[in-house]
Order: C-alpha cells, then structure tokens, then sequence
C-alpha cells in the first residue's frame, strides 16, 4: 500500500512518499513562474532530473517547472525494495496528486513516457497535456533477445548476488561507458560532471533498478495507440 506523498517542512525542494512500508526522500527542483509542467527523467543509471536543467530554463521565464528525480535513481532515496512497475505507478499518482492537487502537463523521456501511457490506460487524470520524448516501454535485452523471462529472472539473481553484484554494478555506471551513453542517447552537451555529480557509490544493489534486468520494470508489454489518443489534444 503506498501512502500520499508529503512536503518535507524541513527540506526545500523534498517529498517523503512512502510504499510497502518504505518511505524514500524524493528529489524535487521547483523554480519558474506560470502554467505548471512536470518533468520526467528517463529511468536508466544515466538518466536524473539533470538531464532536463537546460530545457527547464528555457521554459522557466513562462512557466512554473518541476523537476523530479523517480525512486531509487538520481538524488532520490535508494532503498533495498522490490522495485516494480505497481509501485511506480503509486508514486505517479500520488506525487501529482500532492505537489499539484490535479492534472499536470508533463514532458517524459525514455520509461518514463512509458508510465505516463500507462497511467492513462488505467485511467488515471493525472495529466492535462503530455509530451513523449523517445518514449520506450521495455528494456534493451527483452528488445535485442526477444521475451526470456527464466533468463532475465536469472540475470536479476545474479545481480543481487554479495560481490558479483557490486562488479556489475561498478562496471555500468563506470565513467568510460557513462560518457560513452551520454554521447550516444541521452543529452549530448550537457557537461559530464554536472549530468552525473549525482553519481554516488552503491547505497544499496537495489537502487539502479534499470541498469540490467533486474527488476521487470517495462512499464507496458506493447504501446497502445488508444493509450495515445486518450491524452487528449
């Protein structure tokens, strides 16, 4: 059961959400003034609330902008839980529902254009208006390889096992391969330093929840084209 996310009083820019009886310190960024738009980072190890600074900006001088870093990435609280797509889902509606009071225009990147397709399936008003940016909806194994799930099921074992974990963690979020996928999907211009300054050592196995098939977190098994429609003009 996820419980409605609260403003920390004591921290600007934070949210505490809990779920499942785990409650996470959430990084939000608010700045700007007019119509509000909520920004949705991509969930991958390289992807935080960072990647869209720049384009927020831009926006600020007309709009009031929310930058927000998901559940165990980017400089939110990455807690040994059972990260699932259920489970983002609660975060979605309950943190729209508490920071704005009702439907939002957002801006999605990657999975996270994924989720806000979802939201709308289930029928959930979350959102006044919807921008999909490179959206995906599965992972890059399940793309390349086709559907196994015994052997993802067995990759995501591996990975939570003491030591070997902590090398296949350490081998993708080390620097030559982050600069290699910041130059090659994600936001090229944007300085190394600043895009992962939020780049920490492992807190917990469980936070790079999308690095590897760890945790079946595709947020639909295929896009629905009604899902589109839906949003609405």
């Amino acid at each position: 059961m996820s419980r409605a996310a609260e403003r920390d009083p004591t921290a600007n820019g934070r949210l505490r959400w809990s779920f499942d009886g785990a409650t996470f310190d959430i990084a939000l960024r608010p700045f700007g003034s007019g119509p509000e738009i909520l920004f949705l980072p991509a969930l991958s190890p390289v992807s935080s609330r960072d990647e869209w600074q720049a384009v927020a900006e831009g926006l600020a001088e007309q709009f009031s902008i929310t930058l927000v870093d998901w559940p165990g990435f980017g400089r939110s609280s990455r807690l040994p839980v059972e990260y699932s797509p259920t489970m983002y889902d609660a975060f979605l509606r309950d943190m729209v529902g508490s920071v704005f009071g009702r439907p939002v225009a957002v801006i999605a990147a990657g999975h996270a254009a994924g989720y806000v397709l979802r939201s709308v399936t289930q029928g959930d008003q979350l959102w006044s208006r919807a921008v999909l940016v490179a959206p995906t909806w599965r992972g890059p194994l399940p793309t390349i390889m086709g559907p196994h799930p015994r052997l993802f099921a067995f990759l995501r074992r591996i990975v939570r096992v003491p030591g070997l974990g902590e090398v296949i963690h350490s081998f993708l979020t080390a620097r030559p391969l982050l600069r290699y996928s910041d130059g090659a999907h994600v936001f090229p211009g944007i300085p190394y330093s600043q895009r992962h300054s939020h780049r920490r050592k492992r807190d917990h196995l469980e936070s790079q929840a999308h690095a590897c098939p760890r945790r079946p977190l595709s947020p639909v098994p295929s896009i629905r084209i009604e899902a589109v429609s839906n949003l609405g003009t």
